[in-house]
């Protein structure tokens, strides 16, 4: 991932999954399936590629949305059915206009953000990009690209 990118994991909002992160670190975060009790399967997400269009993947069961260098989805599926979702969201572009975008697709209403410092979050332009700001992510990469 590079500096310019910002990566969450995309969970489904249940109470369940919100008490496991609310308590777990981000090793068992990424480790742990949130998607096995759902058996949703790839196809429930194409409309992602009305905002996103299909990129290459580097294996038969990485499906990525967008292009991995900048904005992307990608989702993982092991026997026909999505095992994990991530976002990578570049810090370059105007990431708030995608969030609100992908915020009105019915298929990623009822999910949740997660980054590495275990923020939690629904897809929303606003408390994303204060997040991102508060983190001084935004910041170190333009300290590195805009040097004085």
């Amino acid at each position: 991932m590079a500096i310019w990118q910002y990566s969450f994991v995309i969970v489904p909002d249940t109470i369940s999954n919100r008490e496991f992160l609310c308590v777990s670190k981000w090793q068992a975060i990424v480790n742990y399936n949130f998607w096995y009790m759902y058996k949703y399967e790839i196809n429930k997400f194409n409309e992602i590629e009305k905002i996103l269009p299909k990129g290459e993947s580097w294996h038969d069961e990485v499906i990525i949305f967008g292009d991995v260098t900048s904005n992307c989805i990608t989702l993982v599926e092991e026997e026909k059915v999505i095992a994990e979702m991530s976002i990578r969201l570049d810090l370059r572009t105007d990431y708030p206009n995608l969030l609100n975008k992908l915020s009105t697709l019915a298929c990623l209403s009822n999910v949740l953000l997660v980054a590495e410092d275990g923020f939690i979050a629904e897809i929303n332009s606003d408390t994303i990009a204060a997040h991102v700001s508060a983190n001084n992510h935004l910041d170190k990469f333009n300290d590195i690209h805009n040097p004085d």
